[in-house]
């Protein structure tokens, strides 16, 4: 029995070093994933979609790399180091069809599975506020209520996905962000349009 004993934990040993091994490469893959992420959206909200689609077509790369090393380990694919990349990496992607496109593209054209997918699309929302922020600062209100529009149909669907935690970790908590954000952009694109017009039409009675 004792060596028995012996031989099975010395197996898991070898498998859990071997798994220990596998995890450390795909943390740092999810890390350059996530930095790429980073400055794939920095560059969409500039118009940069030629920087942008760089920086994607790396991560796409990386993330092939990701999923092809998991085939060892596929229970490693629900963990959080892939969670986290992958909702990045939608986040980003999306993001990019979106803004230069104006498109959306499902879980299965990124192949990768729903729940980063929709975390994705949750995080989404708040890029588009930034986008149409600046949009506002540039007195654009008719492409700022277009993208709008958009933020709120996310908003919607994102919405009626009614699930507990532990099928989409998160997801709800993003979906009450979103909710805040929603309002308070509609409310300050209502707001600084009135003025914009109002100001405008001073200056036309000031003229006269």
């Amino acid at each position: 029995m004792k060596e028995k004993l012996k031989e099975i934990i010395s197996e898991i040993r070898g498998y859990l070093d071997e798994r220990d091994m596998e995890r450390e490469k795909l943390i740092v893959i999810s890390r350059d994933v996530i930095r790429l992420s980073g400055n794939a959206i920095v560059l969409i909200e500039k118009g940069d979609f030629k920087g942008a689609e760089e920086n994607i077509n790396k991560m796409k790369e990386l993330v092939e790399v990701f999923l092809s090393e998991l085939k060892n380990f596929p229970e490693l694919y629900y963990s959080g180091i892939a969670y986290n990349m992958l909702t990045e990496y939608a986040e980003a992607i999306l993001l990019f069809h979106i803004m230069n496109e104006n498109n959306i593209i499902s879980y299965k054209e990124m192949n990768i599975s729903p729940v980063p997918y929709l975390l994705g699309l949750g995080d989404v929302i708040g890029e588009i506020r930034r986008v149409i922020i600046d949009m506002i600062r540039k007195e654009d209100f008719e492409n700022a209520w277009k993208l709008f529009e958009i933020m709120e149909e996310v908003f919607f669907q994102l919405s009626n996905m009614d699930y507990p935690d532990a099928l989409v970790p998160g997801l709800r908590h993003k979906v009450d962000t979103a909710r805040r954000l929603i309002d308070d952009t509609k409310y300050f694109l209502i707001d600084m349009e009135s003025r914009h017009f109002l100001k405008k039409s001073l200056s036309i009675h000031i003229e006269e």
